[in-house]
């Protein structure tokens, strides 16, 4: 989220435009939902899986009494013998041994059946936040998409963002060190692989992979350098498989968010926190210009810009939107000016905060382009770049300036 806040760009709220901060207010609120959802959906996970964990200390015991209730039914079923009185009472407390077996299993059995709804319920929970992260998703994805289209269509080759799913890796690494248990005769054996190793598996695997082979409890799929079988074994001799899956289900996924920036289709995309102060500042007004149609002024944006960035980056901008919204330039800059078709100039001199003798003009003019030029860093070569854009041929007052007379 914070790659997304060029507010901080903008510490005193003069800059930024009112459609890009609601932009931002709105992802913070999705977002902000989000993380209350995932709260939630984490404390429901936590509370079922220690139902869950509860249960299964009893389950260990259902094959010893299953053994134990045969061995009884057996020596209670054998009829050929002399039955004495003390015979009876032992068999009458036999009786009663089984009743007693019968119910803990009749319990267990029940139980079986409740830890089955509980999954049932867990895998509910799941599907539902997944399906509540993906509207999430789409809702902000509808969001940077309206900026980019309309108005904003020409920040396509320049802008991108992408808002994808993830899982902590790194969390899972702990909480599969930490609630995994082994057998003691086992414990000794095995060892924790290689973190590095085991972070760039997971991140190949993705989490519905690990958790799905929890569940089954097979890793022979887990291939990559750096781990091998006698690192996997540390996985196969798991005891409590299932619950560390259950454990992994409540490190939920959340999104991330990535503004991606470049100057021109030459160059490649590149996340806008990794980008310079220039570039941040190019992107910044490029934003500023597309969002709204009121009549926009900006003060000199080339003391904080590259010139390329001008000339390559926010002329073709101003160009467009210009044609829908009056942009007011305090500047020096001859891309401005110049290359951008300024429809009018104003030429002004000014002492002690007085405006004197305002000249008027347009790039058309030529007998004030002396003056222009006077006034404007790279004036000449952007008349002449200009000249040859558009095929025109240099007046001689035109030729005088460039030759420098």
């Amino acid at each position: 989220m914070a790659e997304l806040r060029l507010s901080k760009l903008d510490p005193e709220e003069k800059v930024l435009p009112a459609s890009w901060k609601s932009i931002e207010s709105e992802v913070e609120s999705l977002v902000s939902s989000a993380e209350k959802n995932q709260e939630k959906i984490k404390k429901d996970f936590a509370r079922i899986t220690e139902k869950i964990s509860s249960m299964e200390e009893q389950w260990g015991f259902e094959d010893r009494l299953r053994k134990i209730f045969g061995q009884i039914q057996e020596e209670s079923d054998r009829q050929g013998i002399i039955v004495t009185e003390a015979d009876l009472e032992r068999l009458d407390l036999l009786q009663k041994e089984i009743v007693s077996l019968e119910k803990q299993l009749s319990d267990i059995t029940q139980k079986k059946k409740e830890k089955g709804v509980l999954l049932k319920e867990r895998k509910e929970k799941i599907q539902e936040y997944n399906k509540y992260l993906n509207s999430i998703k789409e809702e902000l994805t509808n969001v940077f998409n309206n900026l980019l289209s309309g108005d904003g269509a020409i920040l396509n080759n320049t802008m991108n963002v992408d808002i994808e799913t993830q899982f902590a890796s790194e969390e899972y690494l702990e909480v599969i060190r930490n609630c995994a248990k082994h057998d003691l005769e086992e414990k000794d054996s095995v060892r924790f692989p290689n973190r590095n190793a085991l972070i760039k598996l997971f991140k190949q695997l993705g989490s519905d992979k690990i958790i799905a082979s929890f569940d089954d409890g097979s890793f022979s799929d887990w291939q990559i350098e750096g781990i091998g079988q006698e690192s996997l074994s540390f996985f196969n001799y798991i005891e409590n498989k299932e619950e560390v899956g259950m454990r992994l289900q409540e490190l939920l996924p959340t999104l991330s968010f990535h503004l991606y920036w470049r100057p021109d289709q030459s160059r490649e995309f590149k996340p806008l926190k990794r980008c310079s102060i220039g570039e941040r500042g190019t992107a910044l007004l490029s934003i500023i210009l597309v969002s709204g149609r009121e009549p926009l002024i900006i003060d000199q944006p080339e003391d904080d810009l590259d010139h390329f960035y001008l000339s390559e980056t926010l002329t073709p901008i101003i160009k467009e939107v210009k044609k829908r919204r009056q942009l007011i330039f305090a500047t020096h800059d001859a891309n401005i000016v110049v290359n951008c078709d300024a429809e009018l100039i104003i030429i002004v001199k000014a002492e002690v905060w007085r405006i004197i003798s305002p000249i008027f003009t347009t790039i058309e003019e030529t007998e004030n382009r002396s003056k222009i030029v006077e006034v404007l860093e790279g004036g000449v070569r952007a008349f002449e770049q200009r000249s040859k854009r558009y095929n025109l041929s240099l007046l001689k007052k035109d030729t005088d300036i460039s030759n420098g007379n």
